[in-house]
C-alpha cells in the first residue's frame, strides 16, 4: 500500500503533465500557434508572397490568424488568405487578418488599430460558406454539423490600405515614434524615465 505522500507526488505528476483545454490562454493555446504560425510562415514564403510576419494570438484558439504583407497589387489580400487556407494549418484557421508591413502583428493593439482603420465594414471582409471544417473541435458548428464536418467557413479581414489609392490619399499614422523627431522622442522619454523615479 502507497503511503500518502507517495499518493501526492503521484497526483501532482498527473495533475502538472496533463492540460484540459478550455478558455485561454492554457499551453495548448501557448504552442500550438507558435508551430502553426511558424509552419504558414514557411510555406507563404517558400510561395514568394512578401510576409513581414505571422501571429496566431493565443485567445484566436488556433482559428485566426495575424499576416503583415507588402501589398504589390489590389485584392492580395485575397492570394494571402486563400494560400494559408491552402496549408496543413490552414485547415484549422477559420479567421484571416491580413495587414500592411507597417504593422507589429504581434501587437494586439496595433491589429485593432489597423482593423478598424483600414478594414472597410463591407468592401474590406470576405466570407467564404461550406468551406472545409476539422469536425466536433468547432463550438460555433451545430451539433448536426459537427459530427458530419460540413457547414465550415472563413472569413477574410483586409485590413491594408487599397492598393489603388494615391500615396498622398493614405493617411499618415499619427503615432508617438513617426510624427516626432528622433531627439524630441529621446527628450520626451528621458523626462518620462526621471518622473517615474
Amino acid at each position: 500500500m502507497s503511503s500518502v505522500s507517495d499518493q501526492r507526488i503521484f497526483s501532482f505528476a498527473i495533475s502538472s503533465t496533463v492540460s484540459n483545454m478550455g478558455v485561454p490562454v492554457d499551453d495548448c493555446h501557448a504552442v500550438m500557434p507558435l508551430t502553426m504560425a511558424a509552419e504558414v510562415l514557411d510555406e507563404l514564403r517558400a510561395k514568394g508572397i512578401p510576409v513581414k510576419m505571422v501571429y496566431l494570438p493565443p485567445e484566436g484558439v488556433s482559428h485566426m490568424i495575424f499576416v503583415s504583407t507588402k501589398v504589390p497589387y489590389p485584392n492580395f489580400a485575397r492570394k494571402v488568405a486563400n494560400a494559408i487556407w491552402g496549408t496543413t494549418p490552414g485547415t484549422y484557421i477559420y479567421y484571416v487578418v491580413v495587414v500592411d508591413d507597417d504593422v507589429d502583428v504581434t501587437n494586439f493593439g496595433e491589429v485593432m488599430h489597423a482593423f478598424t482603420t483600414r478594414c472597410h465594414p463591407y468592401r474590406g471582409i470576405y466570407t467564404f460558406k461550406n468551406t472545409p471544417t476539422y469536425p466536433l473541435l468547432i463550438p460555433f458548428l451545430s451539433p448536426e454539423h459537427r459530427l458530419k464536418g460540413t457547414d465550415g467557413g472563413y472569413v477574410l479581414f483586409d485590413c491594408t490600405w487599397p492598393k489603388e489609392w494615391p500615396q498622398d490619399g493614405i493617411p499618415i499614422k499619427a503615432s508617438f515614434d513617426l510624427l516626432w523627431p528622433y531627439d524630441i522622442q529621446e527628450k520626451v522619454l528621458t523626462l518620462q524615465r526621471y518622473l517615474v523615479k
